[in-house]
Protein backbone atom coordinates (compact mmCIF):
# COMPACT_ATOMS: atom_id res chain seq x y z
CA UNK A 1 0.00 0.00 0.00
CA UNK A 2 1.23 3.48 -0.76
CA UNK A 3 0.46 6.53 1.37
CA UNK A 4 -1.98 8.00 -1.14
CA UNK A 5 -4.04 4.77 -0.98
CA UNK A 6 -4.01 4.89 2.82
CA UNK A 7 -5.13 8.52 2.73
CA UNK A 8 -7.92 7.73 0.28
CA UNK A 9 -9.15 4.99 2.61
CA UNK A 10 -9.11 7.45 5.51
CA UNK A 11 -11.07 10.04 3.51
CA UNK A 12 -13.96 7.57 3.47
CA UNK A 13 -14.00 7.08 7.26
CA UNK A 14 -16.08 8.81 9.91
CA UNK A 15 -14.82 12.01 11.55
CA UNK A 16 -15.50 11.12 15.16
CA UNK A 17 -15.72 7.44 15.99
CA UNK A 18 -17.08 6.78 19.47
CA UNK A 19 -14.05 5.59 21.45
CA UNK A 20 -11.49 7.94 19.98
CA UNK A 21 -13.84 10.84 20.70
CA UNK A 22 -14.30 9.67 24.30
CA UNK A 23 -10.52 9.62 24.70
CA UNK A 24 -10.13 13.11 23.21
CA UNK A 25 -12.76 14.56 25.53
CA UNK A 26 -10.53 13.60 28.44
CA UNK A 27 -6.98 13.65 27.06
CA UNK A 28 -6.70 15.93 24.04
CA UNK A 29 -3.26 17.46 23.79
CA UNK A 30 -3.03 21.05 24.93
CA UNK A 31 0.24 21.98 23.23
CA UNK A 32 -0.52 24.39 20.41
CA UNK A 33 3.09 25.32 19.72
CA UNK A 34 4.43 25.74 16.21
CA UNK A 35 4.45 22.44 14.34
CA UNK A 36 1.59 20.82 16.27
CA UNK A 37 -1.74 19.91 14.77
CA UNK A 38 -3.46 22.26 17.23
CA UNK A 39 -1.30 25.12 15.97
CA UNK A 40 -2.29 24.24 12.41
CA UNK A 41 -5.94 24.20 13.52
CA UNK A 42 -5.56 27.72 14.90
CA UNK A 43 -3.89 28.90 11.68
CA UNK A 44 -6.74 27.40 9.63
CA UNK A 45 -9.41 28.89 11.90
CA UNK A 46 -10.61 25.51 13.13
CA UNK A 47 -12.50 25.18 16.39
CA UNK A 48 -10.45 23.66 19.22
CA UNK A 49 -13.00 22.30 21.62
CA UNK A 50 -12.00 19.27 23.64
CA UNK A 51 -15.54 18.61 24.89
CA UNK A 52 -16.68 18.17 21.30
CA UNK A 53 -13.59 16.28 20.10
CA UNK A 54 -12.47 19.11 17.85
CA UNK A 55 -10.46 19.33 15.80
CA UNK A 56 -11.33 15.79 14.81
CA UNK A 57 -8.63 13.31 13.94
CA UNK A 58 -9.77 12.80 10.36
CA UNK A 59 -9.01 16.50 9.82
CA UNK A 60 -5.74 16.04 11.74
CA UNK A 61 -4.55 13.32 9.38
CA UNK A 62 -5.90 14.62 6.08
CA UNK A 63 -5.65 18.38 6.35
CA UNK A 64 -2.86 18.88 8.83
CA UNK A 65 -0.40 15.97 8.60
CA UNK A 66 -0.90 14.76 5.02
CA UNK A 67 -1.11 18.20 3.43
CA UNK A 68 2.22 19.03 5.03
CA UNK A 69 3.88 15.73 4.05
CA UNK A 70 2.26 14.67 0.78
CA UNK A 71 4.97 16.00 -1.51
CA UNK A 72 7.52 13.79 0.25
CA UNK A 73 5.48 10.61 0.71
CA UNK A 74 2.41 10.39 -1.54
CA UNK A 75 3.70 7.69 -3.91
CA UNK A 76 5.94 5.90 -1.44
CA UNK A 77 5.13 2.47 -0.15
CA UNK A 78 4.35 2.26 3.54
CA UNK A 79 7.14 -0.02 4.72
CA UNK A 80 7.43 1.28 8.25
CA UNK A 81 5.13 3.41 10.30
CA UNK A 82 5.20 7.03 9.25
CA UNK A 83 6.42 8.59 12.48
CA UNK A 84 3.01 9.57 13.85
CA UNK A 85 3.12 9.84 17.62
CA UNK A 86 -0.15 11.54 18.47
CA UNK A 87 -2.24 9.17 20.63
CA UNK A 88 -5.51 10.72 19.46
CA UNK A 89 -4.62 10.18 15.81
CA UNK A 90 -3.27 6.67 16.32
CA UNK A 91 -6.49 5.68 18.12
CA UNK A 92 -8.57 7.16 15.30
CA UNK A 93 -6.61 5.24 12.66
CA UNK A 94 -6.99 2.00 14.62
CA UNK A 95 -10.70 2.53 15.24
CA UNK A 96 -11.62 3.37 11.64
CA UNK A 97 -9.44 0.50 10.39
CA UNK A 98 -11.55 -2.17 12.04
CA UNK A 99 -10.00 -2.33 15.51
CA UNK A 100 -13.00 -0.83 17.30
CA UNK A 101 -13.12 -3.44 20.09
CA UNK A 102 -9.40 -3.11 20.83
CA UNK A 103 -9.65 0.68 20.88
CA UNK A 104 -12.70 0.41 23.13
CA UNK A 105 -10.75 -1.72 25.64
CA UNK A 106 -7.74 0.61 25.59
CA UNK A 107 -9.83 3.76 26.02
CA UNK A 108 -11.99 2.25 28.78
CA UNK A 109 -8.86 1.18 30.67
CA UNK A 110 -7.31 4.63 30.35
CA UNK A 111 -10.50 6.43 31.39
CA UNK A 112 -10.99 4.33 34.51
CA UNK A 113 -7.36 4.42 35.63
CA UNK A 114 -6.45 7.54 37.63
CA UNK A 115 -2.72 7.20 36.88
CA UNK A 116 -3.39 8.96 33.57
CA UNK A 117 -4.94 12.07 35.17
CA UNK A 118 -1.63 13.93 35.09
CA UNK A 119 -1.56 13.56 31.30
CA UNK A 120 -4.47 15.97 31.11
CA UNK A 121 -2.58 18.85 32.63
Amino acid sequence: MIYSEFIEYCRQQEDKPKYTTEFIKQFQQINSGNGTYLHEAIVQGKKIYKCDGEPNQKWHLLESWYEYNKEKISDKTITAWCGLRCPELLLWIAEVSGQKEKVKRVVEEILKNSIYEENDR
